[in-house]
């Protein structure tokens, strides 16, 4: 954790995990800003997959399911921000 503002409970950090990981796809109620330190993460939205390699950039909107995952054979490091109190959903909820 790097930051959280008291007053809106947006908050930033530095994450890492391992080679191979697959976050299971979700979303949150606030948008989400990542930057890639290391490693290569795929991301599925609207039906497309891109990739981001160290120095790329992802906004994710509020309410849109996330499927990201670490596709490199090194860990992924990446820097997030969310610009209100984060929560986690799992793909299935009711937006």
């Amino acid at each position: 954790m790097l930051r959280e503002d008291a007053r809106t409970g947006a908050m930033e950090l530095f994450a890492r995990y391992p080679a191979g990981h697959v976050f299971p796809p979700h979303w949150h109620g606030v948008n989400e800003r990542t930057i890639l330190l290391e490693g290569r993460l795929s991301l599925k939205q609207d039906g497309r997959e891109r990739f981001l390699d160290p120095g790329g950039f992802a906004y994710l909107p509020a309410r849109e399911v996330q499927r990201l995952s670490c596709v490199s054979q090194t860990r992924c490091t990446f820097y997030a921000y969310w610009d209100g109190k984060l929560d986690f959903h799992a793909a299935g909820e009711a937006k």
